[in-house]
């Protein structure tokens, strides 16, 4: 080895590449091949990309991040991120709903927070956009969401 030159570089003599690797082993060989495939498997599934983007989503305890952010964490564009996606038949837009719907769910069982700390904290420009998103998952007001949540005693 020969540091500190033009080229860093590592000579063996050429008469060992017809040597057999004593490291080898044909049954370990097998195995790594299979995890691997079986992980490749596992990374070209759809619910893995989903899994990821929620997880990135979720991660970001005050402001969700945006696609761009969230794409460039997983080292995507945002365009290749949207494809992906759209080819599982969900959006960026439906797993920022999911994320949302979760985060308010906790929140609205806090009765120390207002609704519109609720929504403000969840990225609502207007507590009556938060309020239609409530209606729209689960029937009802944050109110009386909020009621049956601090009555059920669940989250």
């Amino acid at each position: 080895v020969r540091f500190a030159a033009p080229q860093t570089e590592v000579r063996l003599p050429a008469a060992w590449l017809a040597l057999a690797c004593p490291f080898a082993d044909a049954g370990r060989h097998a195995s790594a091949v299979e995890r691997l495939e079986a992980f490749r498997r596992t990374l070209a599934s759809p619910t893995y990309l989903v899994a990821q983007v929620e997880r990135a989503l979720e991660a970001s305890p005050q402001s969700l991040p945006s696609q761009q952010e969230v794409a460039r964490s997983l080292g995507l564009s945002r365009r290749t991120l949207t494809r992906r996606l759209a080819d599982h038949d969900v959006s960026f837009r439906d797993l920022v709903a999911r994320v949302r719907e979760r985060r308010a769910t906790t929140l609205l069982a806090d009765p120390t927070l207002t609704i519109a700390e609720i929504a403000d904290r969840l990225g609502y420009g207007d507590a009556a956009n938060f309020g239609r998103a409530v209606r729209r998952w689960h029937g009802c007001s944050p109110r009386a969401l909020r009621e049956r949540l601090l009555r059920e005693g669940s989250v």
